[in-house]
């Protein structure tokens, strides 16, 4: 025990046991390795009454331990080692398969409903959604500024840019709804070649040196370099706006627009657009390139008709 004296510089200390102040020759007497310190009277009333024994650690006394007054039982400070300090990512990065959403209303914030097909997952297969107030985004930094965020990685690149082109500048019932590649950073566990502990949720990157991931430093990001910009830039296919939506029932967002398949590869749209969905006859007869083969003979019939009577060639 001690306490300060304001006479004098040097910290008063007192006996425990008695309460008494220690004098200048008992200040550095610890008769015990454990650094418990008492006054020699009481030391010595131990020592010929009692047990002999430390009151703290029950240790035997020496019983010359007081013919030793110094310091050579005094409690050495344990110094310890600062903590281990995490490696930080060393830029961001922009996920190309993830996409982040600002200005859904309230009400609609709800993982479970936004999965739906009829809502965000008729853009695709989402493999992670996770929704975050402004003050809890797990990143130092977002591509776009809202109350609430709205974090989804689809399967493809490809999905995600169809979210992208559907929802960026809509209106939603008065809310003005933004959307753009998600800006993202290394996963922390990740660095340290640990396993995260929270991988299917985390949206952090844990692989390096992927196709769909573009890595930036912390200037280039703060001053929007080119590459920055470039980077967040979507090819949006030419007349865009007049291919036709597909449409997979009411739906709270504007339906993914029918993208022609790539050098005529008809198992694209099937895969990406429809879902494993039956396309109506417009769409099939709009982009021939898309028809699955074989149809029922029925709907080729019909199929057929409705190509001829739109002027398309069938190829």
């Amino acid at each position: 025990m001690s306490r300060h004296n304001n006479n004098n510089s040097r910290e008063v200390k007192v006996c425990p046991l008695c309460i008494s102040d220690l004098s200048a020759s008992e200040y550095d007497f610890y008769p015990c390795p454990c650094g418990y310190q008492i006054c020699s009277f009481c030391f010595e009333r131990i020592i010929s009454e009692f047990t002999k024994c430390c009151p703290l650690c029950r240790r035997p006394y020496d019983e010359d331990a007081v013919s030793r007054v110094g310091p050579q039982y005094r409690p050495v400070p344990v110094v310890r080692p600062p903590p281990e300090k995490k490696p930080e990512p060393s830029g961001f990065i922009i996920s190309k398969k993830m996409v982040q959403i600002v200005g859904i209303p309230q009400r609609y914030l709800q993982t479970s409903l936004l999965i739906r097909r009829d809502y965000l997952g008729q853009y695709g297969v989402i493999k992670k959604i996770a929704i975050y107030s402004n003050e809890k985004i797990p990143f130092r930094k977002q591509i776009l500024q809202g109350n609430s965020s709205v974090y989804v990685k689809f399967k493809s690149q490809y999905e995600a840019n169809l979210c992208i082109l559907s929802l960026n500048n809509f209106n939603l019932k008065g809310e003005q709804i933004n959307a753009s590649y998600a800006l993202t950073e290394e996963c922390s566990e990740a660095l340290q070649n640990k396993n995260c502990s929270e991988k299917k949720t985390c949206l952090k990157v844990h692989k390096k040196n992927t196709p769909t991931k573009i890595q930036f430093t912390t200037e280039e990001v703060e001053r929007k370099a080119d590459r920055f910009i470039n980077a967040l830039r979507i090819d949006v296919p030419d007349h865009y706006q007049n291919y036709p939506k597909r449409s997979f029932g009411t739906s709270l967002f504007p339906p993914p627009r029918i993208i022609p398949p790539p050098n005529g590869n008809p198992h694209f749209l099937i895969t990406n657009i429809f879902n494993s969905e039956d396309p109506t006859l417009l769409d099939l007869a709009s982009f021939p390139d898309a028809i699955p083969l074989p149809l029922p003979v029925s709907q080729s019939r019909q199929l057929c008709s409705l190509i001829d009577g739109l002027g398309l060639d069938q190829r």
